[in-house]
């Protein structure tokens, strides 16, 4: 049974239990406690938490460009103990609702070539190829550049 969930942008506090949760979901291409800081204080992004019952259970980093027509979604975990709940699709959902509030057009991010489990969500998702980066990753691995549309909300 789901608890209570939340979706807040992360503060200084969370840095030490968003550094454990991306210790514990990516092997490599991780973020430093140091990067997680800087990217929590940010002023051209936004980084997300999504909470159960008060307990980090996901987090989105949301990178914003002003001359850019698009959000770019720069990282995306949900904890092991939390997945199945459908918090990457929510997560998902909520930077669709940052991207249109800013007046943007469209979510994209890079996704290893071998990451069949996140490719498939994204796809699910009505996201859609449109390139690839090879030997994008520090290993040699390539990644597929995913986009998917938005309506920008219209100033009222």
């Amino acid at each position: 049974m789901a608890g209570v969930v939340n979706i807040r942008v992360a503060q200084r506090a969370d840095v030490p239990e968003l550094y454990r949760l991306e210790q514990l979901c990516f092997e490599t291409e991780r973020f430093s406690r140091r990067q997680i800081s800087y990217l929590v204080s940010r002023s051209n992004g936004e980084f997300l938490v999504l909470t159960e019952n008060g307990n980090i259970a996901g987090f989105m980093v949301l990178l914003v460009r002003r001359n850019s027509a698009g959000v770019r979604i720069y990282s995306l975990a949900v904890s092991p103990d939390y997945r199945g709940k459908q918090y990457a699709k929510q997560l998902i959902s909520k930077a669709g609702q940052v991207a249109a509030s800013l007046g943007k057009s469209f979510l994209h991010l890079e996704v290893s070539h071998a990451n069949f489990s996140a490719i498939q969500l994204y796809r699910k998702l009505e996201f859609q190829i449109t390139g690839k980066r090879e030997r994008y990753y520090k290993d040699g691995s390539d990644a597929w550049l995913m986009r998917l549309g938005v309506n920008p909300s219209k100033p009222s």
